[in-house]
């Protein structure tokens, strides 16, 4: 026998549904603006704490110090963070289904962060071995023991944006594509 359920036992669910999915999405709002200070920190600092910097002046010292202290490191977190919940009010906005449209922010902000750790580490992997590799044959100079520097974190610099803004053609995407539904089921 199928269990039939009222109007506000259905909107309900709905409501509970919808603010697990909001917690949800807000916890992994604030997991990526950690990875970005992080990733802030590892790609645009390459100096950081270390004695030989370059000179004063040059735009590899200053794009480094801007990044390297309040309000630099702060800036790419808050500005992926507020393009991200801009782009989760504008589809919220216009979705049909808004019960689901949280979890789908959520889980494209996890399987982005996947993506880009993967990616990252790939890339680092890649380039390190392609340096030892061209070293040994001679073809490339030996590097100094501390070779730090926009050299070897540009590929990361040019894929994290790339990323981002594939994320957000993504969740534009699936909120568009999500299942037609009522949104939340509204009194009669």
């Amino acid at each position: 026998m199928k269990r039939k359920f009222s109007l506000k036992q259905v909107r309900f669910q709905q409501v509970a549904i919808f603010l697990c999915g909001v917690a949800f999405l807000i916890g992994t709002w604030k997991f990526l603006w950690f990875v970005f200070a992080f990733l802030t920190e590892c790609l645009l600092v390459p100096w950081d704490d270390l004695g030989d910097r370059p000179p004063v002046g040059t735009l590899a010292r200053t794009i480094n110090d801007f990044f390297e202290g309040s309000p630099g490191d702060y800036i790419p977190s808050t500005v992926f963070t507020v393009a991200n919940v801009s782009l989760f009010l504008l589809q919220f906005r216009y979705t049909t289904n808004k019960v689901l449209l949280p979890f789908v922010f959520a889980i494209t902000n996890l399987l982005f962060f996947l993506i880009t750790l993967l990616l990252l580490f790939a890339n680092n992997l890649f380039s390190y071995s392609l340096t030892n590799i061209l070293t040994s044959l001679g073809l490339l100079a030996p590097s100094p023991i501390n070779d730090v520097g926009f050299h070897l974190t540009a590929p990361g610099i040019l894929t994290v944006p790339i990323l981002v803004i594939l994320l957000f053609f993504v969740q534009t995407k699936l909120s568009i594509l999500l299942p037609r539904g009522r949104g939340f089921i509204k009194k009669v």
